[in-house]
């Protein structure tokens, strides 16, 4: 049996579980519920949450996986989730966004590198756990 910590990148269950009592896991970013398509994330912690996982006491995580309830949206986040199966340490997120920009158009440019700053430390940061839809608010208030 393997056991899948399907939110992790949020509300990581290896570390109230004792690792899930000795059965191996995989740490699962869910990121995408209900294939909403906004630009949203948490790239620091898909950086550093399986690195923390897999190197912490008593580890039983045996790899990495993405349980995305949509897809064709985000692949910044896609694609960095996707190297963290050969990191072995934390990755310097503003680092790999500037080389992120780079590979993605092919070569260097400023503007570019600077707008993916900003989209990082904004839209590509977020830290109140999970994005809720703006037509989920509306449905449940009226």
């Amino acid at each position: 049996m393997v056991v899948l910590d399907l939110f992790a990148e949020v509300k990581p269950i290896w570390i109230t579980s004792k690792q899930f009592y000795g059965v191996p896991y995989i740490w699962c970013m869910l990121h995408n519920f209900a294939g909403n398509i906004e630009m949203y994330g948490i790239l620091d912690a898909i950086a550093l949450g399986p690195i923390e996982a897999r190197t912490s006491e008593n580890s039983t995580m045996v790899g990495v996986g993405m349980s995305m309830e949509g897809i064709e949206q985000n692949p910044v986040v896609y694609d960095l989730m996707s190297e963290m199966a050969f990191h072995h340490k934390p990755v310097d997120v503003k680092i790999w966004v500037d080389l992120y920009a780079t590979r993605r158009y092919g070569r260097f440019v400023p503007a570019l590198q600077d707008a993916w700053q900003i989209l990082y430390h904004t839209l590509y940061n977020c830290t109140d756990g999970a994005y809720v839809s703006l037509i989920f608010v509306f449905s449940i208030i009226g």
